[in-house]
């Protein structure tokens, strides 16, 4: 498929009533939207490292293993994936959906990550190991957009 090219205009998109706006392109750049479909996928071990991965979408897929150092997964959707042992050094977790997401011993996690994500649920186990505690964290605003996923 042949993306098209925008030229002499800036494209804005809403992300929700309220949210503000985000630039996507700029002139005489092209209109890329990334995105990385592996639902109900096995992808244990793999290497992700530095990949851009935003709108990715992980649902309940096997992940365990896998590296996602320096990876973005801004406005991934990880609900329900299996993210255990994985590596999340450094990973840009912007707005990802975090709901029933295993990150059991997940390397390189840390609360930073978690606060800038849209965190619904979370394993006790990496809850406690990070310190984080659902019942005080504020999810930030943009993610009013993943009310509507089902």
């Amino acid at each position: 498929m042949k993306v098209p090219k925008i030229r002499g205009s800036v494209i804005y998109i809403g992300l929700a009533f309220g949210l503000g706006c985000q630039v996507l392109a700029y002139a005489s750049e092209s209109l890329k939207t990334p995105s990385y479909h592996a639902q109900n996928s096995d992808l244990s071990g793999r290497n992700f490292e530095g990949v851009n991965l935003s709108l990715a979408d992980f649902t309940h897929s096997k992940l365990s293993g896998s590296s996602f150092r320096n990876a973005n997964l801004n406005y991934a959707n990880l609900s329900l994936a299996d993210f255990s042992h994985t590596d999340l050094t450094n990973a840009s977790l912007k707005f990802a959906l975090i709901e029933f997401t295993n990150l059991t011993a997940a390397k390189g996690l840390s609360l930073e990550q978690l606060k800038e994500a849209c965190v619904t649920e979370l394993d006790s186990s990496a809850a406690k190991q990070l310190g984080f505690d659902l019942s005080s964290y504020q999810a930030p605003s943009a993610c009013l957009l993943w009310e509507h996923v089902p």
